[in-house]
């Protein structure tokens, strides 16, 4: 049993003892308050009390050990400075005002035919110094970004008339831009095509669509990702020319690369999703051959569109000058080149038939005697319709076996199949197989099979590729175009999931030509709460959209993305409230530091 006089709740303390704990409990406080150190002195040091006490002596040492070291370590960090900054606004502007005069002149000599080669060559590099300078005074990051008003002068004649195959010549790295249908494929087989001629030993031409297949075989192998790590680019020459890839061959080809050489990667849109490494690859191999010259062509609507270091230039769609002249060329019949002009003018379609792809579908169909279609869309859907059998009851002939709703229903869920997995081309057997399990609970095999031989011929719409042996459907917009069919009646897709991809950016485009997409933005804001990767497309495919509807999608993007700002408003604030509060603590010994010493006049 405990003894009442052990407890020592129970023990009474004397006046000296009690003075003592007061006393130590005065310098535990002049301790903490002065954030000095302390050493207990007592006569009695057995009791809890004194346990205690020198406990928190302890830890009070400590803590003043450490501060003394952080003080220390301190001294010896350079703090980052504060500037005073005084812009002179004038100087500025004269100097923009300088760049944007000496680009309007080039543009002007260019036009008038008369800057010479090397005054071309001349003017594109200090372009591309200007543009540089231009996107980075614009950067967000950017520090004086906020404080600059650019503005646009809409009546500013900048259109350069000028044949491409004279920039290429200049040997300036040059990235072609365009949108679908514009010709940047015909225009870079051409210049290859003329360029070989001369200099064969000068000059490859890699179409990378053709070697995205094969890419795709490797890198799902056990060794394929370590395959690519480095010479990528060196890598995807010898895939274009059908060789294989040991390192023999890739420093073979690395001691053939002449210093003249010019390489011309066509299609970087249609192969950026397989290989995303393909940009930073690109210049490392300029930083390994900087005599070389690079040339490489994209669609322009592409998120990676600011990580491609290359002076870009962009391939207009036809003005309607240029558009009247082609129809007129096109035409024997001059009565009816009259009557599309005029049904382009009354029907407001220069819009959906201004580049050279539209334009030739579109005057190749009303000379077979279908009136003018009131979309591209439906452009592409009468060159189809024409395709599978229209056009031979047209002309009274019976070439085909199969019915036209099915072949297209095959043209469609192939389509969707490559575009799903990211091919253009496939061989005739893996076309079999892509459509067998998606259509045979309807149609048997043997049917399947009939069917892509006649999309093969009469049909013309599968065309073999002489070089890989594969089909594809001709321009990538074509396939575009099917697959924007299958997403017009297959409601199991979920669109909102596509928006995110370039990839998918042009289906997308053609999908909203003729439906209805408000519900997609909606989705998309659902699903991901910000648009930050689909902001590009969504804006994209409201342009595609009939100028009736533009207005009011227009005005539900904008409400989705003022939320998007608010929440990142509200986030940043939070953040800059901890920066402030560490600041204050940081800098509490010295209150005199004036924290707002960064200032910039204009």
């Amino acid at each position: 049993m405990l003894k009442r006089e052990a407890n020592p709740l129970n023990r009474k303390i004397s006046h000296e003892e009690e003075s003592d704990r007061d006393g130590i409990l005065a310098s535990l406080k002049a301790s903490l308050a002065n954030k000095t150190k302390i050493e207990i002195k007592t006569k009695n040091s057995k009791t809890s009390f004194h346990s205690g006490v020198y406990n928190i002596a302890t830890v009070l040492n400590k803590r003043v050990s450490l501060e003394q070291e952080t003080v220390s370590i301190n001294k010896k960090i350079i703090q980052p400075p504060f500037y005073q900054a005084t812009i002179d606004t004038t100087a500025f502007t004269e100097k923009v005002n300088q760049y944007k005069f000496n680009y309007l002149e080039g543009v002007r000599l260019i036009n008038a035919k008369k800057m010479t080669a090397a005054k071309l060559k001349l003017f594109l590099t200090e372009t591309q110094k200007t543009l540089s300078l231009m996107s980075k005074l614009k950067e967000p990051e950017f520090l004086l970004s906020s404080l600059i008003d650019f503005q646009y002068e809409e009546d500013t004649q900048d259109r350069v008339s000028i044949s491409p195959h004279d920039v290429f010549s200049t040997r300036h790295d040059i990235a072609v831009y365009g949108g679908a249908g514009v010709g940047k494929t015909t225009t870079l087989e051409v210049y290859s095509n003329i360029t070989a001629k001369h200099k064969p030993n000068n000059l490859i031409y890699i179409p990378l669509n053709r070697i995205a297949d094969e890419f795709k075989k490797i890198i799902n192998t056990s060794q394929g990702q370590k395959i690519f790590d480095k010479d990528l680019v060196i890598k995807l020459i010898l895939l274009s020319k059908g060789l294989s890839i040991s390192n023999e061959h890739v420093e073979d080809t690395k001691r053939i690369l002449s210093g003249d050489l010019t390489s011309i990667l066509d299609g970087l849109d249609e192969i950026y999703n397989t290989i995303p490494k393909i940009i930073p690859a690109i210049s490392e191999f300029k930083k390994k051959n900087p005599t070389s010259q690079l040339i490489i062509s994209s669609r322009d609507c592409v998120s990676y569109l600011k990580e491609i270091e290359f002076l870009g230039i962009t391939l207009l769609p036809f003005t309607r000058e240029q558009l009247n002249k082609f129809i007129g060329g096109w035409f024997s019949d001059k009565n009816k080149a009259m009557s599309l002009l005029e049904a382009i003018e009354a029907r407001n379609l220069y819009e959906h038939v201004k580049t050279p792809l539209l334009a030739t579908i579109l005057c190749s169909l009303v000379e077979k005697g279908v009136n003018a279609p009131s979309s591209e869309n439906e452009i592409y859907s009468e060159r189809l319709r024409l395709l599978t059998g229209e056009y031979d009851l047209y002309k009274n002939i019976a070439r085909q076996k199969q019915k036209a709703d099915l072949l297209k229903k095959c043209a469609v869920k192939l389509a969707f199949y490559m575009h799903k997995t990211g091919v253009r081309n496939l061989a005739k057997k893996d076309i079999i197989n892509a459509l067998v399990p998606t259509l045979s609970e309807h149609y048997n095999q043997d049917l399947l099979e009939n069917c892509v031989e006649e999309l093969i011929s009469p049909c013309n719409i599968l065309a073999l590729d002489p070089i890989t042996k594969t089909y594809s459907f001709g321009h990538f917009r074509f396939q575009e175009h099917l697959v924007s069919e299958e997403l017009k009646y297959n409601r199991n897709i979920d669109l909102s999931e596509l928006v995110i991809y370039d990839w998918w950016r042009g289906v997308l485009c053609l999908y909203a030509q003729e439906n209805e997409i408000s519900a997609i933005i909606e989705d998309t804001y659902k699903r991901y709460g910000h648009f930050k990767n689909a902001k590009i497309t969504l804006e994209a495919m409201i342009e595609n959209t009939s100028q009736k509807h533009q207005k009011n999608l227009k005005n539900l993007l904008s409400g989705y993305l003022k939320s998007d700002r608010m929440d990142s408003m509200f986030t940043e604030y939070s953040d800059e409230i901890r920066a402030w509060d560490y600041c204050i603590d940081r800098y509490s010994d010295d209150v005199d530091n004036d924290l707002t010493n960064l200032y910039f006049n204009f």
